[in-house]
């Protein structure tokens, strides 16, 4: 994953502190309950980390911090009157990084998310382009099972692919070209390619029932099967082999 371009800690005013919900991936952003208690902890002189901030312009403190993670923990210290506090400033000059930076500060402390807290983890890793690797101009999209682990827990491999067409059509489009990723390729990709695969294995399967069943030549003991498994639809096995496999090679999959 590609790291911040800088971290320092700063000791900053926290009037110059703006909060933007449009940097958070929780669907409620406060807490009261969660500010009680940090509240209470922090009366007590309870050591909290610094909040994480990224400046408005990285080239003047002066114009301002924009908060991405800390937000129980600042709305606390407001209610408290406290003027200066100490906070890791990240030089990120790309805002569409700013929620997944958020998302990661989430993901080590913090309430637990919630379903769609981590779809909304998912929305941002993409749009801050971390399922990409290698180079501008020659980036490849990473593979589903590459994604899930930077994600740690966030989704599957096996059910990111389908948030990926939900969400991102476009980059699952790429991902489910011949080599535009790094998964194996006889890895089925998303719901309607493992729903094929499983297709052909039965298909591959019935094959040899098929070829099974005609091996047998107690007329008895082929009633017996087809009705037992008659959702097999083996009635259809009493015509010539060549047509029972004819129809096999010609099904779409």
């Amino acid at each position: 994953m590609r790291e911040p371009q800088g971290t320092r800690l700063l000791a900053i005013r926290l009037d110059s502190v703006v909060l933007n919900p449009s940097t958070q991936i929780r669907e409620k952003s406060i807490n009261p309950e969660v500010v009680k208690n940090y509240r209470e902890a922090m009366r007590q002189e309870t050591q909290f980390p610094p909040i994480t901030v990224v400046p408005v312009d990285p080239t003047d403190d002066s114009r301002g911090f924009i908060l991405i993670d800390g937000w129980h923990r600042f709305r606390a210290m407001q209610e408290l009157g406290i003027d200066y506090t100490d906070a890791n400033v990240i030089i990120e000059a790309d805002p569409n990084r700013y929620q997944w930076l958020a998302a990661q500060g989430n993901r080590t402390h913090g309430l637990s998310l919630t379903r769609k807290d981590k779809r909304r983890v998912f929305r941002a890793y993409v749009k801050a382009g971390e399922h990409r690797t290698g180079k501008i101009g020659k980036a490849k999209v990473k593979s589903a099972r590459q994604m899930a682990k930077e994600l740690q827990g966030i989704v599957s491999h096996r059910r990111l692919p389908d948030w990926m067409q939900q969400d991102f059509p476009s980059v699952y489009k790429l991902m489910s070209e011949p080599d535009a990723t790094n998964d194996e390729p006889e890895q089925p990709f998303g719901k309607a390619q493992r729903e094929k695969a499983r297709a052909r294995e039965i298909m591959i399967h019935a094959g040899e029932v098929k070829s099974a069943f005609y091996s047998l030549t107690d007329m008895e003991l082929r009633s017996q099967i087809r009705q037992r498994y008659s959702f097999l639809q083996l009635e259809r096995l009493e015509r010539p082999e060549s047509a029972v496999q004819k129809d096999y090679d010609n099904d779409d999959f």
